[in-house]
């Protein structure tokens, strides 16, 4: 069954959440949370609170007796405001301001102010659940919800490397449309739209179009021939 999460919902159920959301990226989580339980705790607190990224009103959970099976993480990017107090609540000040400089390296990944409209910011299943279609329910859920709102289009990030979900996407009808890296790292995303008025052909140029691609800060556009240079 698939949910959208409120602050009330049972304790075990954001512990869940929030373990789900740490394990998403084995990088940033850890750099800028800090050590597993401790950056649990933190989530915890931010999914409980109103105006941040992980506020449980942005949160799709797919749930079977208790147990969370996967998340879907969609907001529009234009409706965060004043994120800063919901951080500042849960991390002490020391923290947050370590936490601002530590995003400053991440900033060319973390930038959504381009984004008009949804924004999915996380998907993530259970590894045990992983292969049963978890992911692309709630991609369908969401969606589904999108075009009720009358919803133009959803955009979300894929990282560098992580075919399996660019396969996943691709075949919901996303297309890559950007691309960003961080110098001297192997850090880079794909951004993909998908329209919700009309399902676009899938782009089968695929994931060769996202893979080892040359290191820079210059931003990329995929035009229907291929990445713009």
């Amino acid at each position: 069954m698939i949910i959208a999460l409120a602050q009330n919902t049972d304790d075990s159920i954001i512990r869940q959440v929030a373990e789900l959301i740490y394990g998403t990226d084995d990088f940033a989580f850890p750099y800028l949370f800090g050590p597993r339980e401790r950056a649990i705790k933190k989530i915890e607190g931010l999914i409980r609170r109103d105006n941040n990224l992980f506020s449980a009103g942005k949160i799709l959970a797919d749930i079977e007796n208790n147990e969370v099976r996967g998340i879907l993480i969609g907001y529009d990017p234009a409706t965060l405001k004043n994120e800063v107090e919901d951080f500042l609540s849960v991390f002490s000040l020391p923290d947050s301001f370590l936490l601002m400089l530590k995003s400053v390296l991440l900033f060319p990944l973390a930038d959504r102010s381009s984004i008009k409209g949804p924004y999915i910011q996380i998907i993530s299943t259970a590894e045990r659940h992983r292969g049963k279609g978890i992911a692309s329910g709630l991609i369908d859920h969401y969606c589904a919800l999108l075009r009720e709102q009358r919803e133009n289009q959803v955009t979300l990030d894929v990282a560098l490397g992580n075919d399996g979900a660019r396969r996943l996407y691709e075949r919901k009808g996303f297309r890559p449309v950007q691309e960003w890296s961080i110098p001297f790292t192997s850090l880079g995303i794909c951004r993909m739209e998908m329209s919700l008025v009309s399902t676009p052909p899938i782009h089968r140029g695929g994931i060769a179009a996202c893979r080892g691609l040359l290191v820079t800060q210059k931003t990329r556009h995929y035009l229907p021939g291929g990445w713009s240079s």
